[in-house]
């Protein structure tokens, strides 16, 4: 038991240290994965170790499929990893003819830059604790199953062997009735950008017509409905008729402006709908509103599909991390131009952007 105790903890070690590396010193053809028996995962199941109230830990199934490899039909479990605030993407493989588990973890920063390639936030793949409409749990149910499928579509296992690197591809071998292999998982390279265009999700954004109406201002033709109206059908959900219906929380940039002797508030905010949670990766919302009343005259949401163009033209790529969306709504508001007519707002445009 001291041994094993021991040996976890070696582990546990090696996993800290690997997740603490920064990206340049992990080159392409680096993924940080953890390979093994067993079912792997944060915890070990049946052991009395008391878990750290500092690192607390969540398991979630996102999906679960099956492939053929060695002519046996392998179930595929993948998992959702919590620990503290890193996440890991853990399959467990189970041999129903050997009655053998295998696991393969991608450790926090490969999962997290697998995220970032597949143009998916964390948030795409958790359960949502708000009410959402079924078509969004179902969208979100759609995103985990093919994340889950892909991740597997790149798996595939080796025979072990103690003086080669790359082992034997066993997975159209067909084993005789009683044969038995030693084998592991492997992954081939999935840090790949074109992989997003496999998910549903993605496919809707490449779909997504820019020449739909962008402005959604709520003082031209004095309508809020008109301006419902003209919002892709995606983020159906309504708009906020004052700052006071606004997320504080959310706010990463707040400013004044003058239209023609009128104070305007012109408020920047991380979020926009649930629905553009799961077909975005980047949502941020610009909200017009009188400094005096509070009422919100304009409102335009932004995703990756322009905000990209916005940073490329501007050579300010690095501002699409998500570490730095105060410093991209900076650079929006510096570059934001309010059309209007007298003192009446009827939209809001970007230099460098329209």
């Amino acid at each position: 038991h001291l041994q094993s105790s021991a040996l976890d903890q070696r582990a546990h070690e090696l996993r800290i240290k690997l997740d603490e590396l920064v990206s340049d010193e992990l080159n392409d053809e680096h993924m940080g994965v953890e390979t093994g028996t067993g079912s792997g995962g944060p915890q070990v199941h049946g052991s009395n170790r008391q878990a750290d109230p500092a690192h607390p830990v969540q398991v979630a199934v996102l999906h679960m499929c099956t492939r053929k490899k060695l002519g046996r039909t392998m179930v595929f479990t993948i998992h959702r990893d919590l620990v503290g605030a890193h996440m890991y993407l853990r399959v467990v493989m189970h041999d129903p003819v050997a009655q053998h588990d295998s696991h393969l973890t991608l450790l926090h920063y490969t999962t997290q830059r697998l995220l970032d390639i597949l143009r998916i936030n964390r948030d795409m793949i958790e359960e949502c604790t708000q009410v959402e409409p079924d078509s969004v749990k179902q969208d979100r149910q759609l995103l985990r199953s093919e994340l889950g499928k892909l991740i597997v579509d790149h798996l595939y296992i080796v025979r072990v062997a103690e003086n080669e690197s790359n082992g034997e591809v066993l997975d159209e071998v067909e084993l005789n009735e009683g044969e038995e292999v030693e084998y592991e998982l492997r992954m081939r390279d999935i840090m790949d950008s074109s992989n997003a265009s496999h998910l549903s999700a993605k496919k809707k954004l490449l779909d997504y017509d820019p020449q739909l109406p962008q402005e959604n201002s709520l003082e031209s033709g004095g309508s809020f409905q008109s301006a419902l109206e003209n919002r892709p059908a995606r983020s159906a959900a309504p708009l906020p008729r004052s700052l006071l219906e606004t997320k504080e929380e959310a706010l990463l940039h707040k400013a004044e402006k003058d239209v023609c002797g009128r104070r305007v508030l012109v408020t920047f905010y991380n979020e926009t709908s649930s629905e553009d949670i799961l077909h975005f990766s980047h949502n941020m919302r610009v909200v017009v509103a009188c400094a005096q009343t509070l009422t919100v005259l304009a409102v335009q949401d932004l995703h990756e599909d322009r905000l990209e163009v916005f940073c490329n033209r501007r050579n300010k790529r690095h501002l699409m991390s998500a570490a730095r969306e105060r410093d991209l709504a900076n650079e929006l508001w510096e570059s934001l131009v309010l059309q209007h007519s007298g003192q009446m707002v009827t939209g809001i445009s970007f230099g460098g952007l329209e």
